[in-house]
């Protein structure tokens, strides 16, 4: 069973039932496990989508559905790195969308990128003539592979990045005509970096984007989901983990002016261990019909969290969604390291409160004479001018 995996997850809605389904890594396997509104969280009976997969190996799912005269089929796609460090891809076609099906390979080019690289992937029509898949080259940059139905063909198209952080995480997010496509990754300095393309008859056009500075840990999973795309209300959400291994939300508004200067702290601790390896994936969906947006991570080893936003419970599952390979033994010792894990945040975080109101009171109030209010990573005054970070207190994050 895997202590440290990177992590997918897609979402459907079908019939009136919302399906998710979560791909992890154990071993040299690519495992699901699923979730639809009758039957709650449950794994199947051969969850194993591809084998010989090389550790560490970031898998990118894409599910649509494709029409075979009056039938209509669902197809999922599997991207993923072999034991050679090859890409490789696996494509399911079924009759329903919660059938098991089977699991075969498919034509891909056999791409050798960075052996640390992350994937990620996106269709720009609903008719899946498009399917766009990045991933990081030997030298750093990142670059697209793109299919084209109409020839039944991959093709590799330019650069889109000419320099980014080994290992970045990847996440890709695309308009509603297909044209505009955002690429979020990590650059050299550890920041969040946004690349905005415009794709019409005369080409691709690429910037940067605008998305606000922010430093995320080093390696640190990325995860984009949009919606309302082509509307004044149209919305942005990028999950990813910040310095001080919490999860945290970068948000755009299309009717604010664009993206918010300020992240969101969700107060999710992530697991890391020694290793930047060793470091927990963010896996992010959204289902437009309920609005929900769930969070996978790794809270601790051996455990998928689920972390939901806008829900009735808005929190997450304290022994997180079910895996293969997890005993009962497994889980009364993990649930164990749980509270100890929290007892201990819980008692660090109130004596850095504690710090941090002694420091305000030292401080007294802004130049102005505002008071200070609580922000993410430290305080700004109620006038809004002036600002104090958590470092500049002397306190952590």
């Amino acid at each position: 069973m895997f202590d440290y995996t990177r992590l997918r997850a897609i979402e459907f809605f079908y019939k009136d039932r919302k399906f998710i389904r979560v791909y992890y890594q154990d071993g040299d396997l690519i495992k699901q496990s699923c979730y639809n509104d009758d039957d709650g969280w449950y794994t199947m009976p051969n969850d194993i989508v591809a084998r010989d997969v090389r550790e560490g190996s970031e898998p990118e799912i894409k599910h649509s559905t494709t029409q075979a005269g009056l039938t209509k089929r669902w197809k999922t796609r599997v991207y993923y790195l072999d034991k050679q460090g090859q890409t490789r891809l696996r494509v399911r076609l079924t009759s329903a969308a919660g059938d098991e099906g089977e699991w075969t390979d498919a034509k891909f080019p056999a791409v050798k990128p960075l052996q640390s690289t992350q994937l990620t992937a996106a269709r720009t029509d609903e008719d899946n003539a498009n399917i766009h898949v990045y991933y990081q080259d030997e030298d750093h940059s990142i670059r697209e592979l793109k299919y084209s139905a109409d020839d039944d063909a991959w093709y590799e198209n330019e650069t889109c990045v000419a320099n980014a952080l080994p290992g970045t995480g990847l996440s890709i997010i695309t308009g509603g005509d297909g044209n505009e496509i955002r690429l979020f990754h990590q650059d050299s300095q550890n920041q969040i970096r946004e690349i905005y393309s415009d794709t019409d008859t005369t080409g691709r056009i690429s910037s940067a984007g605008r998305i606000e500075k922010y430093t995320l840990l080093p390696g640190a999973g990325i995860s984009a989901v949009a919606w309302n795309y082509g509307k004044r209300n149209f919305q942005i959400r990028v999950y990813s983990v910040g310095a001080d291994n919490k999860i945290v939300a970068m948000e755009y508004h299309k009717e604010k002016g664009g993206w918010e200067r300020h992240v969101k702290d969700t107060s999710q601790v992530i697991l890391t261990g020694a290793s930047s390896g060793q470091l927990s994936d963010i896996a992010a969906v959204r289902i437009p019909e309920d609005g929900v947006i769930s969070v996978f991570y790794q809270p601790q080893r051996k455990i998928i969290g689920q972390y939901s936003v806008a829900s009735s419970s808005n929190g997450r599952i304290p022994l997180g969604i079910p895996t293969t390979g997890l005993t009962g033994v497994d889980k009364a010792r993990l649930e164990a390291e749980r509270q100890q894990k929290l007892a201990a945040e819980k008692q660090h975080e109130e004596e850095e409160e504690r710090k941090r109101q002694q420091k305000l009171k030292d401080l007294g109030v802004c130049p102005s004479g505002y008071a200070w209010v609580k922000e993410a990573g430290g305080y700004r005054c109620q006038g809004g001018g002036h600002s104090v970070t958590n470092a500049e207190l002397g306190v952590a994050n």
